[in-house]
C-alpha cells in the first residue's frame, strides 16, 4: 500500500513539473483536439464501471493512472468546476438533472458519460463537494490546475465542454462558460454532438460560448508605478534600509516581470528578487489577481505584496488578509512540494485566490533554477 501511494505521488509530481515547464496553451475551440489528460486512479469500483474502465481482479495489477480516452463513450460531458465557486454550486443540480435525463434514455446512457474536474481542488475537496451536492458522476481532482491550463486556462468556472470521441482521439464539439440552467439547451447540445461529423467540425469552427471581458486581468500600471510596488515589497525583505536609502532596483534581463536589488539581509549583503505575477480568475464572476512575491537567492520567501487581490464579491483584500498570507508563506522555501491546505491557509472568503497564490509560488521553483543557472 505504501509503495502504491508513493508511486502515485511520484506520477503526480512528474506530471506537475512537466506541465509547469510547458508553454501556455491557447484556449480550445470547437474542432480542436482535446488533450488526453492523465489522472491518478483513485476511483471507486462503481465509478470505474460507469466510465467503462477496466478493473483487474488482482489489486496489484491495477494501474496507478488512467486517461480520458479510456472512457467508454461517444460523448464526454466534461465540467471544470471549483468547490468554492458560487456559480459551480448553482450549476451542480442542473448537471445532476442532465445526468439523470441521459441515464434514463436507453439510446443515450451508454453513449454519453459525465465527469467533473476540480480546478485547484484536492481529492478531499472534490469528494466533499460531491457528497454535499449529491453528484452522481465521478469528480477528479486537479489541485495544481494542470488539466485546467491544458485546455487553455479559460479564466473561470463552471466551464463545460462537450467532447466527441473518435477512436482514441477526442475533439471539442462545444464549450460553455458560466451558468447554463436551461435543460433544453443542454439536451439539444448533446444530441447535436452525437450527430456531428467530426470531419466537418474540424473544417468549420464555431464560436466558443465565452465571456470575453477578461474581468480586469490587465494590470493598468505604468512601469514606474510597478517599480514603486516592487520597492514596497523589497523594503520589507531588507533589514537596516531607511526610507531614503536607494535600493537600485533593476529588471532582470530575459525574465518578464522579475526585478532584483542588493541590500542588508540578516547582517549580510544579499540579493533579493521580486516577481510580479498575474493570474486569470477561477470563477466566472471573479476578477484577475496581481501580486508580487519577493524572495532571496536561496528561495526563501520574504514578502507577499498585494497589487490587486480580491475575495468574495470582488472585495479588495484588507491588511488582515495580507497579513494572513504573509504569516502563512513568509519564511518558507519556494518548492514544488509547497502544499496548500484550504482549512488552514485560506484567507477568509478568498479560498480560490489563496489557492492561486500558493500555486504560483510553487511554480517559482523553475524560475529560481533558471536564475541560479544564469548567475
Amino acid at each position: 500500500m505504501i509503495i502504491r501511494y508513493f508511486t502515485v505521488f511520484m506520477i503526480l509530481f512528474l506530471f506537475t513539473v512537466s506541465a509547469w515547464c510547458a508553454d501556455k496553451t491557447v484556449l480550445l475551440s470547437p474542432g480542436d483536439k482535446f488533450p488526453n489528460l492523465t489522472f491518478p486512479d483513485f476511483l471507486e469500483t462503481p465509478d470505474k464501471e460507469y466510465l467503462g474502465l477496466q478493473t483487474p481482479f488482482f489489486s496489484f495489477l491495477r494501474k496507478e493512472t488512467f486517461q480520458l480516452d479510456e472512457i467508454k463513450a461517444d460523448i464526454l460531458f466534461i465540467e471544470f468546476f471549483n468547490k468554492y465557486c458560487t456559480s459551480c454550486q448553482v450549476q451542480a443540480p442542473v448537471n445532476n438533472k442532465l445526468y439523470k435525463y441521459v441515464l434514463n434514455d436507453p439510446l443515450l446512457r451508454d453513449r454519453i458519460k459525465f465527469i467533473g474536474i476540480g480546478a485547484g481542488n484536492s481529492l478531499r475537496e472534490v469528494t466533499g463537494f460531491r457528497m454535499e451536492k449529491n453528484i452522481p458522476f465521478p469528480l477528479l481532482p486537479d489541485k495544481d490546475f494542470n488539466g485546467y491550463e491544458a485546455i487553455g486556462d479559460p479564466g473561470g468556472t463552471p466551464y463545460m465542454l462537450i467532447v466527441r470521441k473518435t477512436g482514441s482521439d477526442l475533439f471539442v464539439v462545444s464549450a460553455h462558460m458560466g451558468l447554463h440552467k436551461d435543460m433544453n439547451f443542454w439536451t439539444d447540445k448533446l444530441r447535436t454532438a452525437l450527430n456531428t461529423d467530426i470531419r466537418n467540425l474540424k473544417k468549420v469552427k464555431t464560436t466558443v460560448d465565452l465571456q470575453d471581458d477578461q474581468r480586469k486581468l490587465d494590470l493598468k500600471l505604468t512601469r514606474n508605478e510597478i517599480i514603486g510596488q516592487v520597492e514596497q515589497s523589497m523594503r520589507k525583505a531588507f533589514s537596516g534600509i531607511s526610507k531614503t536609502d536607494d535600493l537600485n532596483i533593476r529588471a532582470v534581463d530575459g525574465f518578464d516581470g522579475l526585478f532584483t536589488a542588493e541590500g542588508a539581509l540578516e547582517n549580510r549583503t544579499a540579493v533579493v528578487y521580486s516577481k510580479l505575477i498575474s493570474r486569470k480568475p477561477v470563477c466566472d464572476v471573479c476578477h484577475g489577481i496581481h501580486f508580487i512575491v519577493t524572495f532571496d537567492s536561496t528561495g526563501i520567501i520574504k514578502d507577499i505584496h498585494a497589487v490587486h487581490l480580491t475575495k468574495y464579491g470582488n472585495v479588495i483584500w484588507d491588511s488582515a488578509d495580507i497579513n494572513k498570507i504573509n504569516t502563512s508563506l513568509v519564511g518558507k522555501r519556494i518548492s514544488p512540494a509547497l502544499d496548500f491546505n484550504s482549512e488552514v491557509d485560506a484567507v477568509s472568503t478568498a479560498t480560490m485566490t489563496t489557492s492561486l497564490i500558493y500555486n504560483s509560488v510553487k511554480r517559482l521553483s523553475s524560475l529560481l533554477k533558471k536564475i541560479n543557472i544564469n548567475d
